[in-house]
């Protein structure tokens, strides 16, 4: 008997589970820093709420793979600053028999319907707090369709430019998608 049946057999419904709270949060957080950089948007990230969240069907297709994306609807500013919309998003991959699985990870900086973003001169940066323009929904509506048209733009991009010899860091740089947060953090 393999050790996979031998684990499948143990009862684990009595098991605590770990929370990985800090840990989660510090790696979208390198990931968000790592967009801004990549972006040239800069916004603080010291009040950092998720608002909303949503299932995004994406219409690339790689061989016969589909994609979706789950996708996280954040908005961060410093004490002083308007709140930046920016998006969390996990793509997923849906094989043969329909179930999806984590592929890529990646955070969108949309700027066309971001009405708290100003152009500087090394790229965009968030208004402060007294300039502060609140999003009607056809504001929303455009930030979503930018969200959905970037994802799509990614992943085509990333399966045109990955080299599985390099990895998917160095491709990071072109298509913005990581396949592990963990990648972010070199390793000694």
């Amino acid at each position: 008997m393999n050790w996979y049946k031998i684990a499948k057999t143990k009862s684990h419904k009595n098991l605590p589970e770990f929370s990985y709270g800090d840990e989660t949060r510090d790696m979208w957080r390198t990931l968000i820093k790592e967009e801004q950089k990549r972006s040239q948007v800069n916004f603080d990230l010291e009040n950092d709420d998720a608002i909303e969240g949503k299932i995004i069907p994406l219409s690339y297709k790689h061989d016969d793979d589909s994609y979706r994306a789950i996708v996280h609807k954040c908005a961060a500013g410093g004490d002083w600053e308007s709140p930046v919309t920016y998006f969390q998003c996990q793509i997923e991959c849906s094989y043969d028999n329909g179930t999806y699985s984590p592929k890529f990870k990646t955070i969108i900086i949309p700027i066309n319907g971001n009405l708290n973003l100003t152009k500087s001169n090394k790229g965009y940066t968030a208004k402060q707090g007294d300039d502060y323009t609140k999003l009607e929904p056809k504001d929303e509506k455009i930030l979503w369709e930018e969200v959905e048209k970037e994802l799509n733009k990614r992943i085509k991009t990333q399966w045109e430019n990955l080299d599985y010899d390099k990895g998917d860091v160095d491709v990071f740089q072109i298509s913005g998608l990581i396949g592990s947060l963990l990648k972010l953090y070199p390793s000694k």
